[in-house]
């Protein structure tokens, strides 16, 4: 983006350049011609030159705003290019895996360093009671407490109970929040399997 910028800020500076010397050397060739006074000739200058800044001026202004749009879009084209890369060949890793705790390790281990969360967890249903286990953690700081969530604690249990994304800009003004991970935002995502909720992510 700023190698694209620098460009058009050269390209800027050369038609200004250009453009004021072209404006000039109109202005003495007309002054060679016809010989008017030299005030007339100064405000003549003064006047075609600002107004010529100020076209070009407009003009790049213009031309980089819709560089840096472009720019942008092209950074999000990339990013959204290497997450489905990266989740295509996690889907291809999950084949050939062969026990549930393997399963719920790499997917934590692949979105904490792909997508760059700071923390992935996976927390699956009990078999007999409606207790969240932690199955596997990723992160920078050590396992969350606690391994077992019960029952109408948490933020993540609202997606097992209605089957929907949820999305937390800050978890600290949630009074559902239980601490642990500090500040910040929270994505809570059901673990489903046809219609039936196993887990949490």
């Amino acid at each position: 983006m700023k190698a694209s910028t620098r460009k058009i800020k050269n390209y800027k500076i050369q038609t200004l350049v250009y453009s004021h010397a072209f404006i000039f050397s109109v202005q003495v060739i007309v002054f060679l011609m016809s010989r008017p006074p030299i005030i007339v000739m100064i405000i003549s200058w003064a006047i075609s030159a600002l107004g010529a800044t100020v076209i070009i001026l407009f003009a790049f202004q213009r031309i980089e705003s819709i560089q840096i749009k472009l720019d942008q879009h092209l950074i999000r084209s990339r990013q959204f290019s290497q997450r489905q890369t990266a989740l295509a060949s996690l889907s291809g890793i999950f084949a050939t895996l062969q026990s549930v705790d393997q399963i719920c390790e790499e997917l934590a281990k692949r979105l904490h360093d792909i997508q760059g969360f700071d923390y992935v967890s996976v927390y699956l249903l009990n078999k007999h009671t409606p207790d969240r286990i932690l199955r596997a953690y990723a992160g920078d700081d050590d396992l969350p407490n606690p391994l077992t969530i019960q029952p109408g604690i948490g933020l993540s249990e609202q997606p097992i109970l209605d089957g929907n994304l949820q999305y937390i800009p800050d978890v600290t003004e949630n009074p559902k929040y239980s601490s642990g991970y500090g500040k910040g935002a929270e994505i809570d995502i059901p673990i489903q399997y046809h219609d039936k909720i196993l887990g949490v992510l």
